[in-house]
């Protein structure tokens, strides 16, 4: 399967699950919101930390997390804190970001540009969709 059938797919199943969701009312309980850094807030630009071979997408929890890693963490100007749905997230990483190694999830900014600790909230991208995609098929079918 190709990388384009595989978005597509991932999509189709992302909106079939919302569909189901949203009849049963779990959909707005168990849709999270995550918030990443990029470019602009409908950029699909997003900061990725670490080189080609093992860049990470840092994404958040919070807001305020984002923000404090925004302004100690990063280093470039520009860029904003961006809030995007599961949906938005998978469409990154399995489309212009599908070659990160993985994402930080609520990366500390002390440790912004140190690969060795940045280690310790690195997810593997395929982990971390994996995770994502089981919580919201567990959630639709009530089981979450």
């Amino acid at each position: 399967m190709n990388p384009a059938d595989s978005k597509i797919r991932t999509r189709e199943v992302m909106e079939d699950s919302g569909k189901n969701a949203s009849a049963t009312g779990a959909r707005a309980e168990n849709d999270r919101r995550y918030w990443i850094i990029s470019a602009d807030s409908a950029s699909d630009e997003v900061l990725v930390v670490g080189d080609e071979d093992s860049g990470v997408v840092p994404v958040f929890s919070f807001r305020e997390e984002a923000l404090l890693y925004l302004s100690y963490g990063v280093r470039k100007s520009g860029w904003t804190v961006s809030q995007r749905s599961e949906e938005e997230v998978v469409d990154l990483l399995c489309g212009p970001y599908s070659w990160t190694a993985g994402v930080a999830l609520d990366p500390i900014p002390e440790f912004a540009g140190q690969d060795d600790a940045l280690a310790f909230t690195t997810l593997g991208r395929r982990e971390f969709l994996d995770d994502l995609l089981r919580s919201r098929f567990a959630a639709v079918a009530g089981f979450g």
